[in-house]
């Protein structure tokens, strides 16, 4: 699995106003920083439409991804009404894809979506956070946070939670280091 996330500003956290650096808006929506509605931290992207048509914001940043390796995106949204729908995907070289639209309301909905690169060599990936009206002209705010990216030789995204490390402990103390030990946990995001 390679990590090299991107974007680096995916909690929206460093955001005030209007600005979202890493990010350009690829639509004809409105962003800006949402200061409530937030999975974690205090802040999300604020992403307000009208269209019935996907409305994408897009990192700045990239990730190369190996020829045959998979690009893998994770992002939460929530909506302000019944109206509100979101997907995530990717733009690969000369891939431009995204997971199936979803309607999700106002609830908080992990979004996700992996592609894989067959385009015969190393490809620079962004993320893609698309938001739209169910309806054409009902104006929809989506609130998104925590977007990540990474890649791996395995097609499944993983979305399970790492267990936790046991046996902490510390050993030797001296006035410049100290020395601590601990078992990893069962998988390798510990």
């Amino acid at each position: 699995m390679g990590w090299g996330q991107s974007p680096t500003n995916g909690g929206f956290e460093s955001e005030t106003g209007t600005t979202i650096t890493g990010w350009t808006d690829a639509g004809s929506g409105t962003e800006s920083v949402g200061t409530n509605n937030a999975r974690t931290g205090s802040n999300a992207l604020s992403y307000v439409t009208t269209s019935s048509s996907n409305q994408d914001m897009r990192s700045t940043g990239n990730i190369s991804v190996a020829n045959n390796s998979y690009v893998h995106v994770i992002a939460w949204a929530r909506g302000n009404n019944t109206s509100s729908r979101a997907s995530v995907g990717t733009v690969m070289g000369s891939l431009n894809a995204s997971a199936t639209i979803a309607t999700i309301g106002t609830t908080l909905t992990q979004c996700t979506y992996s592609g894989q690169n067959t385009q015969g060599s190393a490809q620079n990936a962004i993320v893609k956070l698309n938001s739209r009206s169910l309806t054409g002209g009902t104006s929809t705010t989506l609130f998104w946070d925590d977007v990540i990216m990474y890649t791996s030789s395995s097609a499944t995204i993983d979305v399970t939670d790492p267990s936790a490390a046991t046996s902490f402990t510390y050993g030797s103390i001296t006035s410049s280091s100290i020395a601590f030990s601990w078992t990893n946990g069962s998988d390798a995001a510990t």
